[in-house]
Order: C-alpha cells, then sequence, then structure tokens
C-alpha cells in the first residue's frame, strides 16, 4: 500500500510537470538540488558502489558545487565545466582528479537524463583531460644501498628497504602493522 501511494503521488506530480510544460525531471532546479537527489538514489537508479557514490559525492561538494552548483540543471554549459577543470587544473590538482570530477558530473546528469531525455549533459561534451605519463625512476641495487646506509634510524631502514624490495608504495608500506 505504501508503494502505491509513493507512485500515486510521483505520478500526480509528473503529470503537473507535464502540465505545465516541463517533462520528466525539474531541470530548472540547481545542480546543487539535483545533486542531492542523486546521492540519495544512485546507489539504486545507476547501481553504483556505496565508496563510488562517497568518492563522487566528496568531488563534487569539494570542486564542481562550488563554481556551477546554483545554475539550473538545464543551464550549465560544457564552457562551464571547463572552468570547473581550469580551477581544479590552477588549484594543482592532477588530470585524474579532474577526471573524476567530469565522471562525477555525468553520473548526475545521467540519472536526469532518465527522467528528461531532452536534458544535454554539459559533462559528455568535455573530453578527458590528458594523463601525462611520466617514467618510473627504479634506483639502482647501489643507490639502494646508499640510501639504507644514510638513514638515521632502524625504522626508516626497514621501510627503504620494504619500499625497495617489494615494490609497495608508501601509503601501502606506511599501513603496515607489525
Amino acid at each position: 500500500a505504501r508503494k502505491r501511494a509513493l507512485a500515486v503521488t510521483e505520478l500526480r506530480r509528473a503529470t503537473m510537470r507535464a502540465a505545465a510544460g516541463r517533462v520528466g525531471a525539474d531541470s530548472t532546479a540547481p545542480l546543487r538540488v539535483v545533486t542531492a537527489r542523486w546521492e540519495s538514489r544512485a546507489g539504486v537508479a545507476q547501481r553504483l558502489a556505496p565508496s563510488t557514490i562517497k568518492a563522487y559525492s566528496g568531488v563534487l561538494h569539494r570542486h564542481v558545487l562550488p563554481v556551477i552548483g546554483d545554475i539550473a540543471l538545464r543551464e550549465v554549459r560544457p564552457s562551464q565545466v571547463v572552468d570547473v577543470l581550469v580551477i581544479m587544473d590552477r588549484s594543482g590538482l592532477g588530470p585524474a582528479s579532474q577526471d573524476h570530477a567530469l565522471k562525477a558530473l555525468r553520473a548526475v546528469y545521467r540519472m536526469a537524463a532518465a527522467d528528461d531525455p531532452w536534458l544535454a549533459n554539459p559533462a559528455a561534451a568535455v573530453p578527458a583531460p590528458r594523463r601525462v605519463l611520466t617514467p618510473k625512476v627504479v634506483p639502482t641495487r647501489g643507490q639502494v644501498l646508499a640510501m639504507l646506509a644514510g638513514a638515521p634510524d632502524p625504522r626508516t631502514q626497514a621501510l627503504v628497504a620494504i619500499l625497495a624490495y617489494t615494490g609497495m608504495r608508501i601509503g601501502e608500506a606506511l599501513s603496515l602493522r607489525w
């Protein structure tokens, strides 16, 4: 009975929107409002993992919404999405972080487009930032021995040895528990 009542309520709202000339989602709502709706529904609507929703929400709230969050969903333009990426770049955030913000914004628009197929996704028109691959520098055996000899204490020696001989990243090595 509860599901039926909710369905009837949603049908009435959709009918009123259609009668007012607004088909599907309310694309006049600010991006900030639509994002809040996305956060509460993305797990079911897009089958996203809770960790993905949390990561996308974080990047949206930190970087996207402060710049374009008050603009109506249908009014956001690709150039404004590029503005977000430029601000992120000037803040020292790399292409991976910018790409993450782009993916998060695309996810919000995908959900909105499910309600309003005429809604354009401005993030879809923006290419992903190019990642510059830098060659990895692998120290020689002599350089590793020199780092071990120059380490100030046994703990630092252990950390250098773990990093050099296992290939772990620094975060992985620092999270080890003895």
